[in-house]
């Protein structure tokens, strides 16, 4: 009896390394948002604190012209630096989502593949129990070709 062989193993193998090779790029695409976005947390609670340092000089009453443009100057540095993130950030989920759609895509692809490799082998399946079927009938029919012969002698 033959042994069952897939015939685009050697895709489907090139696919599930793809596959591997893909999660490891999107965990890696990940953890690099997840810097980014700390970044940019970082830099909002910057200037909420440069905000509250305002509002307590501003209470106290001990501001100085010099001192509100030290603030605007610091709170102008922080939107740009939000903004820079902010696109920083933007470019990090188009990669990550990318990456995202093309392992989806592999995904698939092995899906396919599996159900391709079940309906061969569905196929051999069938085919080997038709060859010993026709195994056991010659094998059946030669007994009584025999039998029918030793009587006849």
């Amino acid at each position: 009896m033959k042994k069952f062989i897939f015939t685009l193993a050697g895709l489907r193998s090139i696919k599930v390394k793809q596959e591997s090779q893909k999660k490891q790029e999107l965990a890696v695409l990940e953890q690099n948002l997840a810097a980014e976005q700390a970044i940019m947390d970082d830099l909002q609670q910057k200037a909420a604190a440069l905000r509250r340092g305002w509002q307590a000089g501003w209470q106290n009453g001990g501001l100085q012209q010099t001192d509100l443009r030290q603030f605007d100057l610091c709170l102008s540095q922080n939107r740009q630096e939000q903004q820079k993130q902010l696109g920083r950030i933007r470019q990090a989920e188009r990669e990550r989502n990318l990456c995202r759609d093309q392992l989806w895509q592999l995904m698939q692809d092995l899906k396919m593949l599996d159900n391709l490799r079940e309906q061969q082998y569905e196929t051999w399946k069938k085919e080997m129990t038709l060859e010993e079927e026709k195994i056991v009938d010659d094998l059946v029919s030669f007994r009584q070709a025999v039998n029918k012969h030793v009587e006849v002698v």
